[in-house]
C-alpha cells in the first residue's frame, strides 16, 4: 500500500554525471529548453554569454546542482509516479463503492439525496489527492531515515500446505490475520481520536457526516499524518507479511472498507462477530447516547470484543448518524477548514485526553452538544 520510492543514484548515473563534468567544451550538445538545465548547459559549453565560463569554480558549482536538481527530480518531485498512485486509488474507491450504491438502491437502510453522492465523489478526489502527496514523502522519509523492521512476523511461513487447497485457504486465513494484526493499532489510534481534543477535531469531520454512503464517508485531508504517526509507523518497526494472498481476498477486504460505511440493510451476519460490517460500524456513528464509545475496530470486531467497546446492534437497529451539534460540511471549504473553523468548535468543551483513552473517549455532551434534527430519512 504504501510506495517505498525510487532506488538511491546508481554507481552508472554518477559516473555518467562526472564524464558530463570532464566533458570538452568543442562537444556538440543539444541546447536545453528548461531554465535550470539550460543555466547548466551554458557552464558546462561555455557558452559566450557566460562571463563567469573560464572559471573552475563553476564547473564545481554545476556538477552540484546538476546532482541536486537530479535527486530531487527522481525522489522529491516524482509528478508521474504519485500521478499514478492517485489514478490507482482513485479507481478501487470508485469500483467498490460504485458496487456498494448498487446494494444501497437493492437493499436500502436509508435513502439520501444524490447531492451526497457527488459531494462525497469531490471528497473523495481531494482526499486522495491530498494522501498521495503525504503518503508518499512519509516513504520517502522512512527511506531516507533507514527505517526497518524491528520484528517481522511471516503468518505465510507459519500457514502452509503442500495441498493445493489447503494452501489457498491459509493464504487467504494469513491474509485477514495480518489484516487483524494491524487493525490492533488503528483501534487504539482511534480510540485516541474520540480522547484527545485535537485529534478529534480532525476527526470529527467524519463523523460530521449525516448522510452516510459509501460514496459519502470521508475523513478530513490531514488525517493521514495520524495514521502514518499510530499505524504505519508501527506497521514499519513490527512488520507482518503474509505471503501471496489471492486477488479475491484483497479485493473482499478492500470491498469491507467501503461497506462499513454503506446506507445498505446487506451486511456480513454472523460473520460480523469476526469482520466488521456496516451495521456494527454505524453503531459507532450513531446520535443515541448509549451507542457511545462503541465498536472502534474498523477490519475486525475482536479487539472491540477484547477490549469490551463491542456493541452488537439487533435485527433492525439502524440509528441516525452524524453530529448533534455540527452540520454536514458541504462545500470544499467547510470540508477543508472543518477542524480549524472557530465558529464551530467556540462552545465546545476540552476533554481530558488520559481520562478518555480509560473511558472511551469524549462524553457525547463534550462531544455533540445539544441535539439536532437530521435530515436523512428512514426506509
Amino acid at each position: 500500500m504504501i510506495h517505498a520510492g525510487r532506488e538511491d543514484l546508481t554507481r552508472e548515473h554518477w559516473a555518467i554525471s562526472i564524464s558530463t563534468f570532464a566533458r570538452e567544451p568543442s562537444e556538440e550538445r543539444v541546447i536545453p529548453v528548461n531554465g535550470v538545465e539550460r543555466i547548466i548547459w551554458e557552464m558546462d559549453t561555455h557558452h559566450p554569454n557566460n562571463r563567469f565560463c573560464n572559471l573552475g569554480k563553476f564547473r564545481i558549482v554545476h556538477f552540484v546542482v546538476r546532482q541536486f536538481f537530479g535527486a530531487i527530480k527522481m525522489h522529491v518531485l516524482d509528478v508521474g509516479e504519485m500521478a499514478q498512485l492517485f489514478v490507482k486509488a482513485f479507481k478501487l474507491v470508485a469500483i467498490f463503492a460504485t458496487a456498494c450504491v448498487v446494494l444501497e438502491v437493492i437493499f436500502p437502510a436509508y435513502r439520501y439525496s444524490f447531492a451526497s453522492y457527488i459531494r462525497g465523489a469531490r471528497n473523495w478526489i481531494i482526499r486522495i489527492g491530498c494522501g498521495t502527496l503525504i503518503w508518499h514523502f512519509y516513504a520517502l522519509g522512512l527511506k531516507w531515515l533507514g527505517v526497518k523492521p524491528l520484528v517481522t512476523i511471516n503468518f505465510g511461513a507459519l500457514l502452509h500446505s503442500n495441498n493445493p487447497i489447503a494452501n489457498t485457504g491459509f493464504a487467504v486465513l494469513s491474509g485477514v490475520l495480518v489484516a487483524i494484526a494491524g487493525d490492533f493499532f488503528y483501534y487504539w489510534m482511534h480510540r485516541a481520536q474520540h480522547a484527545v481534543p485535537f485529534l478529534w477535531r480532525l476527526h470529527a469531520t467524519h463523523h460530521s457526516i449525516r448522510e452516510l454512503t459509501a460514496w459519502n464517508c470521508n475523513h478530513h485531508i490531514s488525517e493521514p499524518f495520524v495514521y502514518a504517526a499510530f499505524v504505519a509507523l508501527p506497521l514499519a518497526l513490527i512488520h507482518f507479511e503474509s505471503g501471496v494472498v489471492p486477488v479475491a481476498a484483497m479485493a473482499l477486504i478492500t470491498f469491507q472498507a467501503h461497506l462499513s460505511h454503506s446506507s445498505t440493510r446487506f451486511n456480513l451476519g454472523p460473520l460480523r462477530y469476526l469482520i466488521g460490517d456496516n451495521k456494527f460500524h454505524r453503531i459507532h456513528h450513531s446520535t443515541e447516547f448509549h451507542h457511545r464509545h462503541k465498536n472502534y475496530g474498523f477490519f475486525t470486531t475482536v479487539w472491540d470484543t477484547i477490549f469490551r467497546t463491542a456493541y452488537w446492534p439487533k435485527t433492525n437497529e439502524w440509528p441516525e448518524v452524524g453530529m448533534r451539534n455540527q452540520p454536514e460540511p458541504l462545500t470544499v471549504r467547510d470540508f477543508i477548514m472543518f477542524p480549524f473553523d472557530q465558529r464551530r468548535w467556540r462552545k465546545a468543551k476540552a476533554g481530558s485526553g488520559t481520562q478518555g483513552i480509560k473511558t472511551g473517549g469524549l462524553n457525547a455532551v463534550e462531544r455533540d452538544g445539544p441535539i439536532h434534527s437530521d435530515r436523512s430519512s428512514a426506509i
